[in-house]
């Protein structure tokens, strides 16, 4: 958060294919959500890749998207940072609502179905690749 109080009003559109996402940055350091780009964003991150599946694959695979970066380079290099950098401890969020037994249940499935979605995205986009 410290990282990104810096950017303070700063604002940030996400795009693909026609679809955007307008965020800016609190002066707490966290991203708000914005319901439309009233003025034009500090900075412009566009999904490169048109297939989503491509997408997708490179994100299960630990890799991340392919970007155009327009605009602002100390906030791309800060939200490159963030992305890097930033873990989200799910199960200790499902836990507050479902107990910490039934967070487990729930995450242990969750990764049994992500990796049966990982292997599938990997095997429907390797051409030649048996069904």
């Amino acid at each position: 958060m410290a990282r990104m109080r810096a950017h303070q009003g700063r604002r940030i559109t996400l795009a693909w294919q026609g679809l955007e996402v307008h965020v800016a940055v609190t002066p707490a350091g966290l991203l708000e959500a914005l319901p439309s780009a009233a003025t034009p964003a500090d900075l412009r991150l566009v999904l490169a890749d048109t297939d989503p599946r491509e997408a997708l694959r490179a994100w299960l695979e630990g890799g991340k998207p392919r970007l155009h970066v327009q605009g602002d380079v100390m906030l791309a290099a800060d939200i490159n940072w963030l992305v890097d950098h930033l873990r989200w401890e799910v199960e200790e969020d499902l836990a507050r609502w479902l107990g910490d037994a039934r967070a487990h249940q729930v995450m242990q499935v969750a990764r049994r179905l992500g990796e049966a979605l990982r292997r599938w995205v990997v095997q429907r986009a390797t051409p030649g690749a048996a069904p």
